[in-house]
């Protein structure tokens, strides 16, 4: 059999499968409604409205991280300015500050711990500033408190008062004062230290403790305000004493301050009626500090004593071309005084 006779079966012809129809999607639908004016129904509505919610979660995340962003980015720059606010402050403190002394056991008991004497101490030294007004400006002092008299009570735990205190230590000028109340048999001891300087000692019988606070007091002032103390001792007619300590700066204290010095040795000695001592002072004071209008002023007032009256005259025209710019110098007093020049 030759292959010939061999039926040849026909193979039925595949079909290709039919691409199936794909379903409409929802969204087209609805953006054609929209399209054509017609409003989106059924399942294209639905669509819509899941998309909306959609959106509006997603912008409202959005919303909120920026938000966040915002918030952070304050309180950085809330933190940065609160930061140099307090290193600013510290730099520029130049306040007194009278740390609680040590007293002996028993007198905490009675009231006198370490925070009431201190602030007792404190208290003096106020007093003694306010009787020492002088025609000086305050802030032309090389170690002005201005009106920043405080006691420091040490706080548990870290706060900011701990920051503060230790900002003002470290880039401050404060003036910071300690000491202690010891009791040796019948007498009592009061130490005092201001800043680096050597302790000084005072002592009398416990019933003279106030008059023990005002000697302490009146050191801690002549060690940190020399000028101050000396028109302190002058108010309380302690002239001797004012003089030495005017004196003593003029020796001691630096360019600036041996002028104000000289000035102040000058009105003492005129007020003590040694009017020709007293230009001799202020000649020196100018030498060191030409521009010093107190050395001005007492030289006039010196010169117009002696009788000197166009001396006088020719220092008061001098004093009133730098009044303006001299005006700085003086308080309040002074410049009222400066007025009278004029």
């Amino acid at each position: 059999m030759t292959d010939a006779a061999i039926p040849v079966r026909r193979r039925r012809a595949q079909r290709k499968p039919e691409a199936t129809a794909e379903a409409p999607d929802p969204l087209d639908i609805a953006i054609d409604a929209i399209r054509s004016g017609k409003e989106p129904k059924g399942a294209a509505l639905k669509v819509l409205e899941k998309y909306a919610q959609l959106l509006d979660h997603q912008v409202a995340s959005e919303r909120l991280g920026l938000t966040l962003k915002l918030l952070t980015v304050g309180a950085g720059l809330a933190i940065a300015i609160g930061a140099g606010a307090l290193v600013w402050s510290a730099a520029s403190d130049r306040g007194l500050v009278v740390e609680p002394f040590q007293t002996p056991p028993g007198y905490a008991s009675t009231g006198l711990n370490g925070v009431v004497l201190a602030s007792k101490v404190m208290d003096r030294i106020a007093v003694l500033d306010s009787q020492s007004q002088s025609l000086r400006a305050s802030d032309t002092y090389e170690n002005s408190w201005g009106h920043d008299l405080k006691v420091e009570i040490a706080e548990t735990g870290v706060s900011i008062a701990d920051v503060q205190r230790f900002l003002r230590q470290w880039l401050g000028h404060e003036t910071r004062i300690s000491g202690e109340l010891v009791q040796v048999g019948d007498r009592l001891q009061l130490t005092v230290r201001s800043g680096g300087r050597t302790a000084t000692t005072v002592e009398g019988k416990p019933g003279e403790l106030d008059a023990l606070i005002t000697k302490a007091a009146e050191t801690v002032y002549d060690r940190t305000q020399p000028y101050q103390y000396s028109k302190y001792l002058e108010y309380q007619g302690r002239l001797d004493e004012s003089m030495q300590v005017a004196r003593r700066l003029t020796r001691e204290g630096s360019d600036r301050e041996k002028g104000w010095a000289w000035a102040q040795v000058c009105n003492l000695l005129a007020n003590a009626g040694s009017e020709d001592a007293a230009l001799e002072a202020c000649e020196r004071g100018l030498k060191i500090a030409p521009d010093n209008i107190l050395v001005l002023i007492n030289e006039a007032s010196a010169e117009q004593i002696l009788g000197h009256d166009q001396a006088a005259m020719d220092w008061s025209d001098r004093i009133v071309a730098r009044s303006r710019a001299a005006a700085r110098q003086l308080s309040v007093g002074g410049r009222n005084q400066l007025i009278g020049f004029k």
